[in-house]
C-alpha cells in the first residue's frame, strides 16, 4: 500500500507539473491531498491514472500522458460518478483550471456542463466550476 501512495503522488506530481507548471513560477506547490481512497487505473502492473471523489464532488482526476485519449480518464471519471451516485447524490461537481481547455472539452464531452468562472482561492488565475446532473 505503502509504494502504492508514493506511485499515486508521483503520477499527480508528474501530470500537476507538465498540465499547470507554467502557472506556478516558483514550482508547483506541494501536494498534501490523503490519496488513500482514490480510484486507480493500472495498466501493465503500474498506475497510469487516478480519480478521487468526496461527497458529490470530483476533487481530482489525473492521467499520465502517454495514457491519455486511450479511455483512460472516461473509466475512471464514470467510476467516480458511479462513486458520487451511491452516496445517493442526484448530481456531481468538479472544478477545473480555465485556461485547461483539454479538460474543458473532454468533461463536456461527457455532458458536465460549466457553471461559473471563478478566480481561485489562493492563485492568480480563473476556474472553472462544472456540474452534471446524473441519470437515475
Amino acid at each position: 500500500m505503502v509504494s502504492e501512495l508514493g506511485a499515486v503522488r508521483r503520477l499527480v506530481a508528474l501530470a500537476v507539473e507538465e498540465v499547470y507548471g507554467s502557472l506556478f513560477p516558483a514550482g508547483v506547490p506541494e501536494d498534501h491531498t490523503d490519496w488513500r481512497e482514490a480510484l486507480v487505473a493500472v495498466f501493465n502492473g503500474n498506475i497510469v491514472g487516478v480519480a478521487l471523489t468526496s461527497e458529490d464532488t470530483i476533487d481530482d482526476l489525473w492521467v499520465l500522458a502517454d495514457h491519455r485519449r486511450c479511455g483512460v480518464g472516461s473509466a475512471l471519471l464514470a467510476t467516480a460518478e458511479s462513486e458520487i451516485q451511491q452516496r445517493d447524490y442526484r448530481s456531481g461537481r468538479l472544478r477545473v483550471v480555465a485556461n485547461n481547455a483539454a479538460a474543458r472539452c473532454f468533461y463536456a464531452a461527457r455532458e458536465w456542463d460549466e457553471a461559473e468562472i471563478y478566480p481561485h482561492e489562493r492563485w492568480n488565475f480563473p476556474m472553472v466550476n462544472m456540474t452534471k446532473e446524473f441519470t437515475q
